[in-house]
């Protein structure tokens, strides 16, 4: 009869270990999933300068102002707007003098709008 139980034992072991090696596998295998990134469908370079024919096209005066920064963005609100859908280059435009409210944001999306 003890040899039943060790075997039982033994069988929960092992069935428990094959158990949590699966889970951790699934759990590594998901993170390494949404680590992927996908190359910019538009550069950096493109999107500022898109975003520079949009400023004179639209008469913004950004004459007080530099670009300030020009970040892709893969995930937030404004990836499946109106205005848009899916991931967009925020370029920045801020005042050279400080102040709250002086930023200018241009999104560009692949679709080219």
């Amino acid at each position: 009869m003890n040899t039943h139980v060790s075997c039982v034992r033994l069988n929960r072991n092992v069935c428990l270990r094959f158990f949590l090696s699966v889970l951790v596998f699934i759990t590594v295998a998901g993170f390494a999933q949404t680590l992927e990134r996908q190359r910019p469908p538009v550069s950096a370079q493109e999107a500022l300068s898109r975003a520079e024919k949009y400023v004179i096209e639209k008469k913004i005066d950004v004459s007080k102002r530099f670009v300030s920064s020009v970040r892709y963005m893969e995930s937030g609100g404004w990836t499946n707007s109106s205005d848009g859908k899916g991931p967009y280059w925020l370029v920045t435009y801020e005042l050279v003098q400080r102040a709250d409210g002086g930023q200018r944001f241009i999104r560009i999306y692949k679709d080219r709008k």
